[in-house]
């Protein structure tokens, strides 16, 4: 490469180097897309000539900073991993350093997560990590070190890789990803990868074949032309007889500028609906509508956490329950949002549930399904082969609790390295260090046309760990599926053994899109959708490669006893039980009233009885009763709602509300009339008085089976009371409690149609006509 004008551009290097930043900033104050017809800055900050030789790459530090504070900028999300004093934030998909010869397939970020490696770890140090991620990151960070680079490094050579603005704000969508990953990882051309991807010029030749000794200031060596480096060509119709250009930009891009990183995609995709996209993509809306950002691009993650909050607490209106549900008390409905009805749902599955556990990610199966993403899989780029099986083998959705508490949907895969125990735990081995002790241990690279790795085998295996120990008390392992798999000797001869180990757990980060419809979210076809014997939320597998498949359940750190309690009781709402109880309560009702209304005259009256305890009393009583009867018609009503009739006013919330004031009432005048009873009893007048408190808790006299009866009422009392203080110390405990308070409801509602039946109907005794 031909460096002209050294000394000059050396000064002012060193002239933007120890000015502050940028002191006026630009701005237009004004909504309207302000035209980019600009002059583009190369890196000494001087404007570019696209006549120039040789021609140099525009900087975006300084073409773009020269408006937008490139500084404030870099502290984004995106940009600050690996900064010193960052918050790791909420976990998120790591990247994957993926090696098939040696099947490693670790992931690897700046960020402490959970299961998570630092590059470091991995034997990667900023250079490497640049190579090799750069495809799918915007730049900046630890790609951009400050000051001079490190020995040993070829940051001289290729330059820095700054923030390519484009990546995100190309408003064309003419900003190429997969030319600036072939700069980035084949040629190493890190400063041109942002010229040549924004389709401003092309390159010829690779910082990549520069060698380690070659010092760009002496110029070109006349003896190997081949060392020149990069030369770039500029597209002079691209600029105006001003040199400047059009950059086509926008505030809001489009989905198609976050799904080059962002992309999932299911491996054997739904044959019925395979392209269905996000609910909130195919309404209009675009990512940016929700997942929001002010110039120091601390992007809004959507998820209302309390990171979010402290960036901006009005970034709880983003969220899924902020945009749909309101936020304190305000009206819900941000950019159009409906109000979901959640039609008969317990209200708390929205405190022990996130919203995407229902609504978003594939439908759960018998096991996760296997996927593939941008970050873990290439997705985006060109290539013959065929990746649909590349590992890691990436499942979702597979349910488990977040940081939070709540039941939320991830994606989850184990990871497979070669590691050396240090400080008790095993930390992984570089794959270019297994490689140069066992190559010849390892079985072939797979071919281009390959669905799947070559067999690993156990004597592989322990061929491999043989080479890797370094003395005797080396502990080597291979970790593969949440085991370690370790040499040992049985009867004298070397044998494999997996052994699990408590920090060797999945690799998991929650999944938030596609988000489905209402209409296709779990729940819509009832509460069998999630509480059957064979439904994927409560028993899907997840695969492990080499190990035993967990079930869903046992990574939510549920009792698995609890679940079929929660499922018979929605098999006996939904179910055929539910619906005969239900009607046939109704029926009982009805045909007393019309028996009592034809057949009135016939029946034999006792003599009226007085109250006891006087107006006071009665009024309790009355109280009482209007509560026990509204409680019951609306649990009927309830249980229809779980059939195919659906009466509108139960699918409300209005009905919970009602259901819940009425067992207030109920138990109000309860604990008052027994408190009136206890303070009285001595006295003739409430002499007797406590059969006012059986009645009012529909537990008549000379009924049959009392003890079952008062254990269906205190059921029903315990199980109701706890679901409507919903105590925050035994969250796990109110699935329960609703299973247990549904069974005791239908026991109740058929003993109360029981007793009407054959206490006022067939056995009522009837006078002859005329007597």
């Amino acid at each position: 490469m031909v460096y002209k004008r050294t000394l000059p551009r050396l000064a002012l290097t060193a002239v933007f180097a120890l000015a502050p930043a940028w002191s006026e900033i630009l701005h237009t104050g004004g909504q309207s897309r302000y035209v980019h017809r600009i002059s583009l800055y190369n890196e000494h900050g001087e404007i570019i000539d696209p006549r120039s030789d040789p021609a140099e790459p525009y900087s975006t530090n300084r073409t773009c900073g020269k408006c937008h504070d490139y500084a404030a900028i870099s502290t984004g999300w995106h940009f600050n991993a690996g900064r010193a004093g960052v918050a790791a934030g909420r976990p998120g998909e790591p990247h994957v350093l993926y090696d098939a010869r040696t099947q490693t397939w670790l992931p690897v970020s700046y960020r402490p997560w959970p299961g998570v490696f630092s590059p470091a770890d991995a034997g990667m140090e900023a250079w490497e990590f640049t190579l090799t991620f750069g495809r799918h990151r915007p730049g900046g960070g630890v790609m951009e070190p400050p000051g001079e680079p490190e020995p040993g490094t070829r940051w001289n050579f290729s330059g820095k890789l700054e923030i390519d603005c484009l990546v995100c704000h190309s408003g064309d969508n003419s900003h190429d990803p997969i030319e600036r990953a072939r700069q980035i990882g084949e040629d190493q051309n890190l400063k041109w990868s942002h010229t040549v991807a924004a389709g401003l010029g092309v390159t010829r030749g690779a910082a990549k074949t520069m060698p380690d000794d070659y010092d760009p200031l002496l110029g070109p060596n006349p003896d190997h032309p081949e060392w020149s480096g990069p030369t770039l060509l500029y597209d002079r119709g691209r600029f105006n007889p001003d040199n400047r250009v059009y950059l086509n930009i926008t505030k809001s891009p489009g989905p198609d500028r976050c799904l080059f990183c962002h992309t999932t995609s299911v491996v054997e995709p739904d044959p019925v609906h395979p392209y269905d996209t996000d609910v909130h993509l195919a309404a209009g809306l675009t990512c940016t509508d929700c997942h929001r950002n002010g110039i120091n691009h601390m992007i809004t993650r959507g998820d209302g956490s309390a990171e979010d909050l402290q960036n901006n607490p009005a970034n709880a209106t983003l969220s899924c329950r902020g945009c749909h549900l309101g936020e304190n008390g305000r009206i819900a409905g941000r950019l159009g949002a409906p109000r979901p009805r959640h039609a008969a749902l317990p209200e708390f599955h929205l405190e022990e549930l996130t919203c995407t556990a229902c609504h978003s990610g594939p439908w759960p199966r018998g096991e996760a399904a296997r996927i593939q993403t941008s970050l873990a899989h290439g997705l985006g780029l060109t290539t013959e082969e065929d990746r649909r099986l590349q590992p890691p083998a990436v499942v979702a959705p597979v349910f488990m609790k977040n940081p939070s508490g709540e039941i939320a949907p991830h994606k989850l895969f184990w990871p497979a390295y070669w590691a050396r125990e240090e400080n008790g735990r095993f930390a992984p081995i570089a794959p270019q260090a297994v490689l140069k002790a066992a190559r010849e241990h390892l079985p072939a690279p797979p071919a281009k046309d390959a669905t799947a790795l070559p067999e690993l085998t156990d004597a592989m295996i322990l061929n491999v760990l043989a080479a890797l120990t370094k003395s005797p008390g080396d502990r080597v392992a291979y970790v593969r599926g949440g085991l370690a798999y370790e040499r040992t000797l049985v009867d004298g001869s070397p044998a494999l053994v997996g052994r699990p180990d408590a920090d060797l757990q999945p690799v998991a980060w929650p999944l938030g899109h596609n988000v489905r419809s209402a209409g296709l979210a779990l729940g819509a076809g009832g509460c069998s959708d999630c509480h059957a014997g064979d439904s994927g939320f409560f028993y899907g597998k997840v695969s492990a490669d080499r190990a035993a498949a967990p079930v869903m359940h046992e990574l939510m750190g549920l009792l698995a006893w609890t679940i079929p309690l929660g499922n018979l009781a929605v098999w006996a709402r939904e179910g055929v039980v539910a619906r005969a109880v239900a009607l046939g309560t109704l029926g009982t009702i009805l045909a007393a009233l019309l028996h009592f209304a034809f057949l009135r005259r016939h029946i034999r009256r006792a003599a009226p009885v007085a109250p006891e305890g006087g107006w006071p009393v009665a009024w309790l009583r009355w109280a009482g009763l209007a509560g026990l009867y509204a409680l019951a018609l609306t649990g009927v009503g309830f249980m229809l709602n779980y059939g195919y009739w659906r009466p509108g006013f139960f699918a409300e919330h209005s009905a919970v509300e009602l259901h819940l004031a009425a067992g207030i009432v109920f138990g109000a005048a309860t604990v008052l009339l027994g408190l009136a009873w206890l303070f009285n009893r001595q006295s003739p007048r409430w002499k007797g008085a406590d059969g006012l408190l059986w009645r009012l808790s529909a537990r008549p006299s000379r009924l049959p089976w009392p003890a079952i009866d008062l254990v269906i009422f205190w059921t029903l009392v315990v199980s109701g009371t706890t679901l409507a203080l919903r105590p925050e110390t035994m969250p796990g405990w109110l699935s329960i409690a609703y299973a247990l308070h549904g069974v005791a409801a239908l026991a109740a509602l058929g003993r109360l149609a029981w007793y009407v039946y054959l206490r006022r109907l067939a056995e009522t005794p009837h006078r002859p006509q005329g007597a």
